[in-house]
């Protein structure tokens, strides 16, 4: 309420929360990829810290970077026609898909003030025309078109069992990039995401380990053709 909102990025409670400093294998594999470097440049909005590496960019964005490339192995950017984001953070994984040439629906679910925090930075970052969803309930959440990406890198694996089956009944995703970690909250994420699969069985999924981050994993998954 009362802390400077151009210096947002630097507030102790989003640093905790939405900040994420990527490892250096994350910006290398970025590197050798090639695909991802021109659209790593940060913006000054919220006064981002740069990567120690690339001091062009941020932890952050690199990290965001780094999940698409590994969306990117098994699904085609272009075939994806809307996307759904759980827990949005404060924008960045959305700018990052306008910039990679994304032009179809985007919505975004969240708590109502994350939702206001990334309303102020797409304002800011993106260009006017751009429109984006911003669902703070399940029951705003519309029937999925063909083509739906779901995202939810560390969000839905951190909400209670109830929210997410909530979320999950009103969507069919043909494609999706979930990341999660083993447990939370005394919630087992393996066998959480094991049934995950079997619901979505139309999907064909793969699950990979995060080896620099132990304990998490990417669980990555499209339509068959």
């Amino acid at each position: 309420m009362n802390d400077n909102i151009n210096d947002f990025l630097n507030w102790e409670v989003i640093k905790k929360t939405m900040n994420f400093e990527a490892p250096y294998n994350e910006f290398m594999a970025l590197k050798a990829d090639k695909t991802m470097m021109p659209f790593l440049s940060e913006d000054k909005v919220g006064n981002p810290k740069p990567y120690y590496a690339y001091r062009a960019s941020s932890g952050n964005l690199i990290h965001h970077a780094y999940s698409i490339l590994q969306l990117k192995k098994l699904i085609a950017l272009s075939e994806i026609k809307s996307i759904f984001e759980i827990g949005g953070g404060y924008g960045s994984m959305r700018r990052l898909f306008s910039r990679l040439g994304f032009s179809g629906e985007y919505s975004i679910f969240d708590f109502s003030e994350f939702l206001a925090l990334q309303q102020y930075y797409l304002s800011k970052v993106l260009d006017p025309f751009i429109q984006t969803n911003y669902i703070s309930r399940s029951n705003q959440i519309k029937p999925s078109e063909n083509g739906l990406l779901l995202i939810a890198t560390w969000s839905l694996s951190e909400m209670p069992i109830a929210l997410r089956e909530e979320i999950l009944s009103r969507i069919q995703p043909d494609f999706v990039l979930i990341a999660y970690q083993n447990s939370f909250d005394g919630i087992n994420n393996k066998i959480y995401f094991s049934s995950f699969e079997t619901r979505f069985s139309h999907l064909k999924f793969v699950t990979h380990k995060i080896q620099h981050l132990p304990g998490n994993y990417y669980l990555i998954g499209r339509k068959e053709h």
